[in-house]
């Protein structure tokens, strides 16, 4: 699951390194011919960090990656609550906490106290010398073991959906700030009459630097 995330923040500012290098090299596609011809420089890494909706995105990214980790934690540590269980408190947590009734709190409580009970319970079972269990007891404690055998199954399931949320969430995301990012490079270079743009980081010699126009005109969106 961590790699999820990490595998998009590469994936964002690789493409968004790229973009600083080609962005401006097509110009000519639809957009005013440049006044004198030259050449800029943006510092990518600079945009990356200083990009609102970018920041906004990765914490987004990184609110979703905690509550993916938080589910798959909780059927671990509760693998004896029903799965019917499981998915009312997946769709409680799902919610915003401060957007959450009063009696979907109290059901969440109540939930996770029951999970917690069972688990306690179970695991004072496994500590009985076996000459005190009674057939009751062992028949829980078969019980158990098959619930934790189902539960290898469903995490599993669990990590590949949220796996793909995450994927789905970081590409959708990466198109838009990759879209905004090469508008904002071409509007910059127009004004200023630059035919290509350079990251930074590969321009030989640097030109005119117009990475504090271009977070300005993304952050002004």
């Amino acid at each position: 699951m961590t790699g999820s995330m990490g595998f998009w923040r590469l994936l964002v500012l690789g493409c968004a390194a790229i973009c600083g290098v080609i962005a401006a090299a097509a110009f000519g596609q639809g957009g005013r011919p440049p006044a004198t011809g030259g050449f800029g420089t943006v510092d990518v890494q600079r945009v990356t960090k200083d990009y609102k909706a970018m920041q906004m995105a990765q914490r987004e990214l990184e609110a979703r990656q905690i509550r993916a980790n938080a589910r798959i934690q909780r059927r671990m540590n509760m693998p004896f609550l029903s799965d019917e269980e499981h998915k009312q408190l997946d769709e409680i947590e799902a919610k915003d906490p401060a957007g959450r009734t009063a009696a979907e709190v109290a059901k969440a409580k109540e939930l996770t106290d029951k999970g917690t009970k069972l688990s306690g319970e179970i695991a004072a079972l496994a500590q009985k010398p076996d000459a005190e269990l009674t057939d009751a007891d062992r028949q829980r404690m078969k019980d158990a073991d098959a619930a934790r055998g189902r539960l290898e199954s469903q995490i599993a399931g669990i990590r590949d959906e949220e796996d793909a949320k995450l994927r789905e969430f970081g590409m959708a995301n990466q198109e838009r700030l990759t879209k905004e990012f090469r508008a904002a490079v071409k509007r910059v270079a127009e004004k200023k009459g630059l035919s290509i743009v350079f990251d930074v980081q590969v321009a030989v010699f640097a030109g005119t630097d117009i990475t504090d126009d271009v977070v300005k005109d993304l952050n002004s969106k």
